[in-house]
């Protein structure tokens, strides 16, 4: 099992690596952007990843980190969300820090869950657990 950063065009990758240094001993961590390629991330720290988005095997991810920053760039990927969906289905930990919440709000299935008041507070979006939103999460949700 790893730890998978899911770093992203627009990304503040600082926000995950405290916690990925935590985890790295247990689950080795490995970073995925959406084509592979390496890149700058908003505070500047390039951002060398193990592979592309389509390239990750969602069940060898114990954990899923997601940085905050400005997720639009991939609000639309595919493979984004078919990543947080496969990861919770196999019983893995994910985790979003700031606008990092925006992309595992974005691979939660629509139909399984209702958009009424408590939803939209913040409340159990992801199979029932407790995380913060904002309206402009839901926004990128379609909410």
């Amino acid at each position: 099992m790893q730890t998978l950063i899911l770093a992203y065009r627009g990304c503040i990758l600082f926000e995950v690596i405290q916690a990925a240094s935590f985890l790295d001993p247990v689950l080795a961590v490995k970073v995925a952007t959406p084509d592979g390629d390496c890149f700058r991330d908003r505070s500047g720290v390039t951002v060398v990843p193990d592979f592309a988005y389509e390239e990750v095997s969602a069940g060898t991810i114990g954990c899923l980190l997601v940085p905050g920053g400005n997720p639009d760039t991939i609000a639309e990927d595919v493979h984004a969300k078919q990543i947080v969906r496969e990861v919770l289905a196999g019983g893995g930990v994910v985790a979003g820090i700031c606008a990092g919440v925006v992309v595992l709000a974005l691979g939660r299935r629509r139909s399984r869950y209702r958009a009424d008041a408590r939803y939209r507070t913040g409340y159990g979006a992801l199979s029932g657990t407790e995380r913060s939103s904002s309206r402009l999460a839901w926004r990128w949700t379609g909410q």
